[in-house]
C-alpha cells in the first residue's frame, strides 16, 4: 500500500459519516416531504377537480334544459 491509499482509508470514515448523516436527514425529513408533496398535489388538484365538476354540472344543466 502506498501512503495515498492509507490517507484515503483515513478519510473514508468521515465520508461514511457524512453519508450516514445525509441518510438520517432524508429519513427524518421523508414524512415532511411526503406531506409537503401531498399538500401541493391537493392544492393543485382541488381547484382542477372543482372546475371539472362545475363543467360537468353545467353540461348536465344544459342537457336538462334542452330536453
Amino acid at each position: 500500500y502506498s501512503f495515498k491509499d492509507l490517507q484515503w482509508v483515513k478519510h473514508r470514515p468521515f465520508q461514511n459519516l457524512v453519508l450516514f448523516v445525509l441518510l438520517m436527514v432524508v429519513i427524518m425529513a421523508h414524512p415532511f416531504l411526503m406531506l409537503w408533496s401531498f399538500s401541493i398535489v391537493y392544492l393543485i388538484s382541488g381547484p382542477i377537480s372543482l372546475f371539472f365538476h362545475r363543467r360537468t354540472e353545467t353540461q348536465a344543466e344544459l342537457k336538462s334544459k334542452t330536453n
